[in-house]
């Protein structure tokens, strides 16, 4: 019993700082609309559930907003 819990911790260890690679296509997107201009780039996987892998955005005129967002963790069933 010792030795299995031993090594279902090491497992879970390692799972928590092991890297994964997936392979992305990215799209570009912009946009113009009520003085607003918006320039955005999206990573996506169909490995990753939800596909998105990352996303950054800008968006400069009378609305300023910079968004970034990207997967920092992907738990499969």
């Amino acid at each position: 019993m010792i030795t299995q819990e031993f090594t279902h911790r090491i497992r879970y260890l390692l799972a928590l700082s092991r890297i994964v690679e997936y392979k992305t296509k990215w799209f570009e997107y912009t946009n113009e609309a009520a003085g607003n201009k918006t320039e955005a780039k999206m990573w996506t996987s169909d490995d990753v559930p939800g596909m998105m892998v990352k996303m950054e955005s800008k968006t400069t005129g009378t609305v300023a907003a910079t968004v970034k967002m990207e997967v920092v963790e992907v738990k499969k069933p």
